[in-house]
């Protein structure tokens, strides 16, 4: 049984049972327990190729945390030891704390199998971003780990964004591989105290909880999730509570929010992940429609996740 919902079912009577004779009521864990302003993070190159306009949003909207994916021309992980340095010491001089390494680790076609054809766009996009030849990605995912390992130690976190595959016609077919390579992997990235954060994405093979839960339930302890919340919600899942039912919740670490998509419960989210002890970011995603200049859709995200985490209420 979930702890909030052994809670739910004590009556206020039984509550004081708990404490000793006289005493006050016990006061109920699930109304203290919340996510605030210091669980938000944004993604850094939303706010273009150099990192002062991302310093200068942190800035204005008292965001402490970033997750860092691209910058001066390419992925960050990719850049030299003293580039990575000179970034680290801007950070830490702006006071704001790397959450998350992103980087486009297993996001490639498995070898072999071709991509389903609904994921052609995500790939086109994916090449525009990441110069190592598609034909190659695979065979180098131990070595851009490597460099993802070195280059999160600089910057100062232990979490690592990896992927599954390009999405395939039976995805539940690759869960084999994705053991294998999420085993080397892992591996690797344990030696090195870090963890790998693998996000559902409706192009790869693990697109929302329902798919990524049965995977991870074998996958090395130090494997996790970036729960993408709207992801999961596009691809038809009921993100809350159906989703979020599934998931092991200490395999979620790391969690973005796109928060004016549909009818997605953000403030029962918030509260539920806050009762179940997580502690780590709410990266802000940018809301589909909004003009994409400026960082504006990501402020537009940034004012509806403030507000669910105001409206925070005890879940069912």
């Amino acid at each position: 049984m979930r702890r909030r919902d052994f809670l739910g079912g004590l009556s206020a009577s039984a509550l004081v049972a708990c404490g000793e004779p006289g005493m006050e009521p016990l006061p109920d864990p699930r109304l203290s327990a919340r996510l605030d302003l210091s669980n938000v993070c944004f993604i850094n190159d939303d706010f273009g190729d150099e990192i002062e306009p991302a310093i200068a949003f942190a800035q204005e909207a008292g965001l402490t945390q970033v997750e860092i994916r691209g910058v001066w021309g390419k992925y960050a992980f990719l850049w030299d030891g003293q580039t990575l340095q000179r970034l680290r010491d801007r950070l830490d001089e702006a006071g704001l704390r790397v959450a998350l390494l992103d980087t486009p680790i297993l996001r490639c076609a498995a070898p072999g199998l071709k991509p389903v054809d609904e994921a052609a766009a995500a790939i086109e996009a994916a090449a525009g971003r990441f110069d190592v030849p598609a034909r190659e990605q695979y065979d180098r995912s131990e070595e851009l780990l490597d460099q993802a390992i070195a280059a999160a130690r600089i910057l100062g976190t232990d979490k690592i964004g990896i992927f599954s595959f390009w999405r395939v016609a039976e995805p539940e077919a690759m869960r084999e591989l994705l053991l294998e390579n999420w085993g080397e992997l892992g591996a690797a990235a344990e030696g090195a105290d870090m963890r790998l954060c693998v996000e559902n994405d409706p192009a790869t093979n693990l697109g929302d909880c329902r798919e990524t839960s049965a995977a991870l339930r074998f996958a090395p302890a130090n494997v996790g999730m970036t729960w993408a919340v709207a992801n999961a919600a596009a691809g038809g899942e009921q993100p809350y509570p159906d989703g979020y039912d599934l998931l092991d919740k200490q395999r979620i670490l790391h969690c973005r929010a796109r928060a004016s998509v549909g009818d997605i419960p953000w403030p029962r989210i918030f509260k539920s992940l806050a009762e179940d002890e997580y502690s780590g970011a709410i990266s802000l995603e940018a809301n589909p429609g909004d003009d994409e200049s400026g960082g504006e859709p990501v402020r537009s995200s940034l004012a509806g996740v403030v507000k669910a985490l105001e409206q925070q209420i005890v879940s069912d």
